[in-house]
């Protein structure tokens, strides 16, 4: 990992991608996303390094207004969500909810928002 990056550059991606999909998740909740994948990873990190998880730096997004691209109930029978919105960054994204992922119904919201400004370092470029 390089001095003053938040995350394994591999992961970018990844993070990318969850921010997308829901740009109001805090650092803690990315933070349990990148733990949850740099576990898996031989030596701690995508950078093979491992770094005591107390001492990894903290960072904050600034982030636009949110915009809604799709909002739909599921019900428990599952559905495929899909983006439909010409000219926003999500449109064509897809969301597969498999039958029985929910015992009952569950509104989705899919919304992006621009990244402003962050603290995350030189190596973090939001999608």
């Amino acid at each position: 990992m390089q001095s003053g990056s938040r995350f394994p550059q591999r992961l970018l991606p990844l993070i990318a991608m969850v921010l997308a999909v829901s740009p109001v998740l805090s650092c803690a909740v990315v933070d349990s996303v990148v733990d949850s994948v740099t576990e898996a990873l031989p030596n701690g990190d995508a950078a093979g390094t491992s770094q005591p998880r107390s001492t990894r730096p903290t960072g904050t997004l600034t982030v636009g207004p949110s915009i809604v691209a799709a909002s739909r109930v599921v019900e428990p029978g599952g559905e495929v969500l899909t983006v439909a919105k010409a000219g926003d960054p999500l449109d064509g994204m897809v969301i597969e909810v498999p039958p029985g992922a929910h015992p009952s119904a569950v509104q989705y919201n899919v919304s992006s928002a621009t990244v402003l400004q962050h603290t995350f370092g030189e190596h973090f470029h939001p999608a």
